[in-house]
């Protein structure tokens, strides 16, 4: 069974670890490694934010990826998930992104009346994962220099 649950400080070095792997690394906008600094201030930020959730993914109580929700301005809340390398190709994902999308939905203070994902286009695996899921291409956008699939569902 797949669940979430909110990532503390003391995820910090697990979440890096999946941040720092090439395959999710390549997949992101961002491509440089994460030094460890950095990564933890990061997500401090993100812990002390009232806009910000960060939900570990457990199967069985045992880690298996992060979805992390950012609300932004009217309703619309931003999704970024990842799995640990080793849950890849397992079918983990599709749970592990509901189960992080149902506790956003339930969760009223970050407000979410429709949830977007940006797609690197070479992203099969996640252009999938969301599309599965209900998600629809709205369009294309620029992030940090590089193209982006905008995928939306309404919350709910």
């Amino acid at each position: 069974m797949i669940s979430v649950r909110p990532a503390s400080i003391a995820d910090a070095d697990l979440l890096l670890e999946w941040a720092n792997d090439p395959t999710t690394r390549e997949a992101g906008f961002h491509h440089g490694e994460i030094d460890p600094p950095t990564h933890r201030r990061w997500l401090e930020a993100r812990l002390a934010s009232p806009e910000s959730r960060v939900y570990v993914g457990l199967e069985d109580g045992t880690p298996i990826g992060q979805v992390r929700l950012e609300a932004g301005p009217d309703g619309r809340v931003e999704v970024g998930i990842s799995l640990a390398p080793k849950a890849r190709g397992r079918g983990v994902g599709r749970a592990l992104l509901r189960a992080g999308l149902a506790a956003g939905a339930a969760d009223a203070a970050l407000g979410a009346g429709v949830f977007t994902a940006r797609i690197r286009p070479a992203n099969a695996a996640s252009i999938a994962l969301f599309s599965n899921l209900g998600f629809v291409m709205t369009g294309t956008e620029v992030v940090e220099g590089l193209e982006a699939l905008v995928y939306e569902l309404p919350a709910g």
